[in-house]
């Protein structure tokens, strides 16, 4: 689900980490230098898990927010 004042139901694209993207962007960009730890924002964690929204199927429902497990 997305969009929680006009909600969208839509389909799961993938699952990622913070550090796979870093590790993605470190191997595009050519650096080289894989020993060097990447500078973290404040509040984030290498093993922020990360839900990629694929393609909008359908409208939602606003109760999704109500009864979604934290």
């Amino acid at each position: 689900m997305m969009q929680q004042n006009w909600p969208f139901e839509c389909s799961l694209a993938g699952v990622t980490t913070r550090e796979e993207m870093l590790r993605a962007d470190r191997d595009e960009d050519g650096d080289g230098d894989e020993d060097e730890e990447p500078r973290l924002e404040r509040g984030t964690a290498k093993n922020d898990v990360f839900l990629v929204e694929g393609e909008q199927l359908r409208y939602g429902s606003k109760t999704a927010w109500s009864v979604a497990t934290r």
